[in-house]
């Protein structure tokens, strides 16, 4: 059986800029917020709490939206063990700031979705996650009461949403 993750990925709306961060012993990889679920936690509780965590930042469950399913390997911990993770997506808000403690071993940080692609933790996997946000957000345009997507679903022009 694999083992439960979710991860999140907030875009800020006016910079086009994801939330993203870094671990300290591996600065050069990013990755979403997020992280293993405890086994009493929901996907979306174990997220918000993560979530709190490394970023300092309170994302109320209801506004978290599932884009993205796939199986990874944490090959950067040396973990033998299969991940089924789940990606959320939530719209950035100023509200979700909060004074917190963040873990010491992250550094969260704003940085360009092509940023982020060159320097995620799971290139292929990180592909997907973000051509599945893209195919989102196409269908929020068309359809704003659109709340899920399918897995693997692409843009058909190979472009991104936000005009970069």
């Amino acid at each position: 059986m694999n083992r439960l993750a979710a991860r999140l990925l907030i875009l800020h709306p006016e910079h086009h800029q994801l939330l993203v961060v870094t671990r300290k012993h591996e600065l050069s990889r990013l990755c979403f917020p997020g992280g293993k679920t405890e086994p009493h936690e929901t996907l979306e509780e174990g997220l918000v709490r993560e979530t709190l965590e490394e970023t300092g930042l309170v994302v109320p469950v209801e506004t978290l939206v599932p884009i993205h399913m796939g199986v990874v390997r944490n090959d950067v911990a040396h973990d033998p063990h299969l991940y089924e993770v789940h990606t959320f997506y939530a719209p950035w808000h100023p509200t979700y700031l909060y004074p917190s403690q963040q873990e010491a071993r992250v550094i969260p940080q704003w940085v360009s979705p092509q940023d982020y692609l060159s320097h995620c933790m799971d290139r292929d996997h990180d592909q997907q996650v973000w051509e599945a946000f893209e195919a989102f957000v196409v269908k929020q345009k068309q359809d704003p009461q659109q709340t899920q997507i399918q897995t693997g679903t692409t843009l058909l022009n190979g472009g991104s949403p936000f005009g970069n």
